[in-house]
């Protein structure tokens, strides 16, 4: 275990647990905020600094930033910020709750630039990419979700899905961005949730693929694959990659159970095509996977994470060098972050 005392600039220190343990070739990283009852890692950039969220010990969350070097920077403004995403070359977005919502473009500092919109409110930023385009959504004032992208010049564009409904609860909410502006989310209405596909001339589908309830997406690719998840009639998960030109593959991590809220979750595609994700074994037990190109699965499973139903290892996000980010639950279900690095 490594103890590391930081005295920041107003003067107290924070105090910061990582222990560090090598399994096989790979080396795990987990780690927490001091203090922090949860611990919520959100997304990893190029260099290996990492993005999230905890709670403190009222339950209010805020965000953090942890750095290459295992410092933490938080956040000071007198509002909750909370980062979703990052990108390859440490671009942050998020939401604050500064008065009526609004999203932000962030540096690693911790400084950012929160933005409005006249239409919507509760502005979320869910994606970016390495340009610093934006995808995210709000609502308006019927509680109905409208995306948005706002672009590197700062110009907001409102995004409506062909198959999202208009009513409570209701709309259109991106979830991945691409580098050359690919955006993908789920529409959400009265027959479920589907997916939707917005290509870089701006023009919008909806899609699900074969065999679907209702479709989630994760990631775009480099080359404008849609990765995600759809549900089946008997409401397990199971993962999807939809190419380009419409076709579809589908695939399940080994050990995903079959039945009612277990299966396999995708959640990232990198740069040479390695597949990262989770899933949910019989006994209701996360375990994180890696799949590479040629289809091979490596298991991931961070020091400390639980094995009963509803403990174990959540992979989120990896970059181009391989490092991944995720969260664990332990025997307690209290939740950490961890980084593994290749």
């Amino acid at each position: 275990m490594i103890i590391r005392t930081l005295t920041f600039a107003a003067g107290w220190a924070l105090l910061i647990l990582i222990s560090v343990s090598a399994s096989h070739a790979a080396t795990f990283i987990t780690f927490d905020v001091s203090g922090a009852k949860q611990t919520y890692a959100e997304d990893i950039d190029g260099q290996g600094n990492v993005v999230g969220n905890y709670d403190d010990n009222l339950g209010q969350r805020h965000g953090f930033i942890r750095l290459v070097d295992g410092t933490f920077q938080l956040y000071s403004e007198q509002y909750s910020v909370n980062p979703a995403a990052i990108s390859d070359g440490g671009i942050i977005t998020g939401s604050t709750t500064e008065s009526p919502g609004r999203a932000f473009s962030g540096a690693l500092d911790g400084t950012i630039n929160s933005f409005k919109n006249k239409q919507l409110s509760a502005l979320r930023g869910i994606a970016i990419n390495s340009a610093g385009a934006i995808a995210g959504y709000g609502n308006d004032q019927l509680q109905v979700y409208h995306g948005f992208l706002r672009t590197k010049k700062n110009r907001i564009e409102i995004l409506d899905a062909p198959n999202a409904g208009t009513g409570y609860q209701q709309g259109t909410q991106p979830e991945a961005i691409s580098d050359d502006g690919v955006i993908a989310g789920e529409a959400i209405s009265n027959a479920g949730t589907h997916g939707f596909l917005r290509d870089k001339k701006g023009n919008m589908l909806a899609f699900d693929p074969p065999g679907s309830l209702f479709t989630l997406v994760s990631s775009v690719s480099k080359d404008d694959a849609v990765l995600g998840r759809y549900v089946d009639a008997s409401l397990a998960s199971h993962a999807y990659l939809r190419t380009a030109r419409g076709d579809y593959s589908t695939f399940d991590a080994p050990g995903a159970g079959t039945n009612l809220g277990q299966g396999t979750m995708l959640s990232d595609v990198n740069a040479k095509g390695v597949i990262v994700g989770s899933m949910i074994d019989s006994n209701g037990v996360y375990h994180g996977y890696i799949r590479s190109k040629a289809g091979k699965f490596t298991s991931v499973d961070a020091p400390g994470a639980g094995t009963n139903s509803d403990e174990g290892t959540l992979v989120l996000h990896e970059n181009d060098n391989g490092q991944i980010v995720g969260v664990y639950y332990d025997d307690h279900l209290q939740q950490h972050g961890f980084i593994r690095l290749p």
